[in-house]
């Protein structure tokens, strides 16, 4: 799993979710024995950027039949780019998109 910004690690959850057979946001909801709310899940899926809680991505990695190796991955991928200022998150954005084949 590889997100170099905050918006691309959100990208990257809703591909995670299409991948996984895209269950509803009620499915989520039960898969996580409602541990999280159906309203949660959309919020996070539908958000511009990556959640602001580690616990909910795992619980959705988890509900999406996620590994503990996918979980890590996920993990690893949120921490990493949590510690980044939102400053240096978006000119790194900006230089992805430059970067773009034309």
């Amino acid at each position: 799993m590889m997100a170099n910004t905050k918006a691309m690690f959100a990208d990257t959850m809703r591909a995670y979710r299409i991948w996984a057979g895209n269950p509803s946001y009620r499915e989520l909801e039960r898969r996580s024995d409602k541990k999280i709310s159906y309203s949660t899940f959309r919020n996070v899926l539908t958000s511009a950027t990556m959640p602001s809680k580690l616990g909910h991505v795992e619980a959705l990695v988890r509900a999406l039949g996620g590994t503990d190796e996918d979980l890590q991955r996920w993990a690893t991928a949120w921490r990493r780019l949590a510690m980044v200022p939102e400053a240096k998150n978006r000119e790194a954005g900006r230089r992805n998109v430059r970067e773009l084949p034309r």
